[in-house]
């Protein structure tokens, strides 16, 4: 599983359209948004499809650093 920051990431509309376009690509997740993040178990080719994906939807979204 990788996470995800997604700083734009502030509201229930917003987790609403990452939802529809994570659900589109069939990649399972978890939104926690107090904390601005996105946990998607992907392999490494995967998850640039989410990132742009995300960008696409107009959110940027960066790796989190353990």
């Amino acid at each position: 599983m990788k996470t995800l920051m997604i700083p734009a990431m502030n509201c229930e509309h917003c987790i609403k359209r990452i939802g529809a376009c994570l659900k589109e690509l069939a990649v399972p997740y978890e939104i926690d948004l107090a904390r601005q993040e996105l946990r998607v178990t992907v392999s490494d080719e995967e998850l640039t499809a989410v990132l742009h994906a995300l960008a696409d939807i107009g959110y940027e979204a960066y790796l989190a650093e353990d």
